[in-house]
């Protein structure tokens, strides 16, 4: 299994979670990284799954444009926003231990044509702080939003929400959540040099939240 993308410094991924938005599980075979998509468990790990509103629009893999992380084509076509157009999307979770460390990359693509008078961006705040400012998702390309270090807490509550000139409320395609395990210093390289790693799961949510599929 290709990971090595996700290797943090000196930090070894314990546990992932892939988001796809659809209400079903895959492993696709064109993820070049063989990542597995599942929103079946969506509603253990987040709070807000029945505030969401799931929208599915196909895209064929070769109008899809990719960067480095490329999350499928068909967990793209899938994405969540909120079922309540003027209030925020939330994706929230309490960790067990609040001192666990997750990192996040969040997936976006737009997967509608919007008409010249639609206009949809968005901020990220976490845990009411701004996190990330004026998404605006491009049609059939793909951005990614990370965490550049570790998020940790009691609860970890991600809000997205319109700007004031959006006329459009925010969605996200797909997530991957990775709870990472810090090992001693000693302990953290092999003979190779490069990080140990230990087993890694994927959650997805249909929604492409994977748009979550």
């Amino acid at each position: 299994m290709k990971l090595h993308k996700f290797w943090i410094k000196s930090f070894a991924l314990k546990d992932s979670i892939l988001l796809d938005l659809l209400w079903f599980s895959h492993r696709y075979d064109d993820d070049v990284y063989d990542r597995y998509w599942s929103y079946d468990e969506a509603d253990t790990w987040y709070d807000n799954v029945d505030k969401w509103k799931q929208l599915n629009f196909p895209i064929d893999a070769d109008s899809l444009v990719q960067n480095h992380y490329q999350p499928p084509a068909v967990v793209m076509s899938t994405a969540v926003t909120p079922a309540n157009v003027s209030a925020p999307l939330v994706i929230s979770w309490k960790p067990y231990d609040p001192k666990e460390s997750f990192y996040v990359y969040m997936h976006f693509t737009e997967i509608q044509v919007l008409a010249k008078n639609q206009t949809r961006e968005f901020n990220i705040t976490l845990n009411g702080k701004l996190w990330y400012e004026n998404e605006s998702p491009r049609y059939h390309s793909v951005n990614t939003i990370y965490s550049t270090s570790g998020i940790s807490g009691k609860l970890i509550n991600f809000s997205f929400v319109m700007t004031e000139t959006s006329t459009l409320p925010p969605i996200i395609n797909a997530i991957e959540i990775y709870r990472v395990k810090e090992f001693p210093q000693q302990d953290t390289y092999q003979g190779d040099g490069m990080p140990r790693k230990q087993k890694i799961w994927f959650l997805t949510s249909k929604i492409h939240f994977s748009g979550l599929h």
